[in-house]
Formats: C-alpha cells, structure tokens, sequence
C-alpha cells in the first residue's frame, strides 16, 4: 500500500483525511522530524506554517473541503493523473450498482434500491471530483430500468454513455462489497457502444 504523511495539527482535517482514503493509501501522521524522503505525498493544512522547507511532493488541504473532495485531490496527485478522467459504472436493475472509477482508482461504489438515492448520489459525488472527463457506462441487463437510467443520465449531463455487455459480471467474489457494486466496477473497466 502507498505511504501518506499527514502532517497537521488541525485535527478536524487529520479525521477527514483519515475517513476518505483509509481504504486506498497507508496514512501516518508525523511530526517534523519524522519526515523522510520516502513518501507518495506529504499533505499539510492550508492555515499551517511550518519553519523549515518540506519535500515534495506536498498537498495543502483546507478542513472545509467535503471528504469527497479531499478523496478526489488525493488521488489526483498521488496517480499524477493528467487527463482526470471519471467513469460511473452503472449495473441496472432492481438494484442498482454504481461505482466511479477517477483517475483509474475506486472513488467510490455503492447500491441503491430507490432511483431518486441514485440521483442525488451522482449529482452530490461528481461535483466534488475535478474531472476533465466524464464517461457514463451502463450494462446491459436491466429491462426498462436501464432506459430510465439512460433517460435520466441524459437529461442531467451532457456525456457519453456507453452500453456494455454485462455478461459474467455479476460473479460473486470474496470482500465486502455487494454483487451489484463488484458488477458496477467491472461495467465500468469495459469497453462498449454509445448510446
């Protein structure tokens, strides 16, 4: 797992930081001394001065940034992703799979069984994500579900959106995630046709 220093005192920060990419990167909160030159990023407060220069690479982090877009920041600069592209994963149905792939890392999954929690998520999560790019892909189960998907997609984004075949998606594998969210994520690594 990579290595995050977090340097801060703002303990409000420290918890959010904590709480957005635990899953991701190994997080070690430091003191000044403890500093080496072994790291994928330092990431310090905004309102924080230090007196001494800091290695590089360094992320300036202020408290009130959501978690998900402290998530999003992290990613970026420790991928160093350039074209920041975001893919939303999408298996229909009854429940509905959805992950967001940013900078070719899990952002987020999730499973919803009422479509306005669907809505509300998409619109909430990606406008904390400094994206540059945005693809929507949806698998091609579903029934009429997936047109409504569609539907909706369309009305409030103006994206691609991609339709994949989601043929042996739905395999259960070991961990802690939903059959849905697992299926989510491998619609979204998959190549497809526009719709």
């Amino acid at each position: 797992m990579r290595e995050i220093l977090l340097l801060s005192l703002d303990f409000k920060l420290v918890y959010k930081i904590r709480n957005s990419i635990m899953d991701l990167f190994d997080i070690k909160h430091v003191t000044l001394d403890q500093i080496s030159g072994k790291h994928e990023l330092l990431i310090i407060s905004e309102s924080e001065t230090w007196n001494r220069d800091l290695p590089n690479p360094i992320l300036r982090l202020n408290r009130r940034y959501s978690t998900h877009k402290i998530r999003s920041l992290i990613i970026e600069k420790v991928t160093q992703c350039k074209d920041r592209q975001c893919i939303v994963g999408i298996d229909p149905g009854v429940s509905v799979g959805v992950s967001i792939i940013f900078c070719e890392e899990t952002f987020e999954t999730n499973a919803f069984y009422q479509f306005s929690k669907l809505k509300v998520c998409l619109v909430n999560r990606l406008k904390d994500i400094n994206f540059t790019n945005l693809v929507f892909k949806i698998g091609n189960g579903g029934g009429s579900k997936k047109d409504d998907y569609i539907r909706h997609i369309k009305q409030n984004f103006t994206v691609p959106i991609l339709e994949v075949d989601e043929s042996n998606t739905s395999i259960r594998e070991v961990g802690e995630l939903t059959i849905h969210e697992q299926a989510a994520i491998k619609i979204a690594y998959r190549s497809g046709t526009e719709v």
